[in-house]
């Protein structure tokens, strides 16, 4: 069954109304939307040209007309990207550092789940322990000897150059028989970690992953 053709007519109106509603104020969906529908046209016109000859000049009209309007928009948005991103970045270090505190206090005891309550905000913290592995520290005696033994080693070397805890751990484990003291050798670099996932759930955030 053959796919419906898209009504291009319609399209071209869209665009038309979208360049014409558009104005100094316009908020960035209601940009990208008049963006979307110049887009949906070019890829018609990619499959379609037929259908778009008899809406060419109208097309590029408002194509001409939207470009124009988004150029000076792009400083304005620029403009506020980087106002919020100076606003973001100092309370993001904040949030990092109080969730990194909360979690060394949780390891402090001996519960693996832990649901506290958080009533200004109308819900809950479950907190559940979640086992990690990783390297010795970047710089380190054990880390330089562990690399040494990769570069010795390229068919390991491949799948653990990366380096992290949980990339070296899956290689270990796939290590038998013959391979199985050099599994042990690498494991032995490998350092348990006991970490916690911080889940809240409350009306203002729903139950993302903090």
């Amino acid at each position: 069954m053959a796919s419906k053709l898209p009504d291009v007519e319609r399209l071209v109106q869209q665009l038309e109304a979208a360049v014409h509603s558009l104005n100094s104020a316009s908020p960035l969906e209601q940009l990208l939307e008049a963006v979307k529908v110049l887009d949906h046209l070019r890829a018609i016109e990619q499959g379609h040209s037929e259908l778009l000859q008899p809406f060419i000049e109208r097309r590029a009209r408002e194509a001409a007309r939207l470009l124009a309007f988004l150029q000076p928009q792009i400083e304005r948005l620029l403009n506020e990207l980087f106002g919020l991103k100076t606003e973001i970045d100092p309370l993001q270090r904040r949030y990092d550092s109080v969730k990194a505190g909360i979690k060394e206090i949780l390891r402090s005891q001996t519960q693996a789940k832990v649901v506290f309550p958080m009533p200004d905000f109308g819900g809950s913290l479950l907190a559940y322990e979640q086992s990690s592995v990783s390297l010795p520290p970047a710089g380190s005696r054990a880390r330089a000897e562990l690399e040494d033994m990769l570069r010795q080693n390229p068919q390991y070397w491949i799948e653990a150059s990366t380096l992290t805890g949980k990339q070296l751990k899956a290689l270990c484990d796939r290590l038998d028989g013959r391979q199985l003291q050099e599994g042990r050798t690498f494991s032995s670099y490998l350092r348990s970690n006991r970490d916690f996932v911080l889940r809240p759930s409350s009306p203002q955030f729903g139950g993302s992953e903090a």
